[in-house]
């Protein structure tokens, strides 16, 4: 069993519609969740699902769209993640 993971890969895309497409190129391979853009230019595309191939999808994207950047892979954060931050201050009362 894979641990959920989130993916960011930064897409320098030409125009407005490059954005649509590399949602669409994103989604394709198994495992993946949901994409969003993130980003002040929406260029960077966050991916999130279970055992997703990061290499792959930036490899699609720059097949497809142009120039993409792998900026990080690490494990999402679990629904409701206050809960361990409630934890730490109860220890601390």
């Amino acid at each position: 069993m894979s641990a959920e993971q989130k993916v960011a890969i930064k897409v320098y895309m030409s125009c407005p519609k490059s954005r649509s497409k590399a949602q669409k190129i994103a989604v394709g391979p198994s495992g993946v969740e949901s994409v969003a853009l993130k980003g002040d230019d929406k260029n960077q595309t966050e991916i999130t699902g279970d055992g997703i191939d990061a290499a792959e999808i930036t490899r699609l994207l720059r097949k497809k769209i142009g120039n993409a950047v792998l900026q990080s892979v690490g494990a999402a954060a679990a629904a409701g993640g206050d809960g361990d931050k409630k934890k730490e201050e109860d220890k601390g009362k």
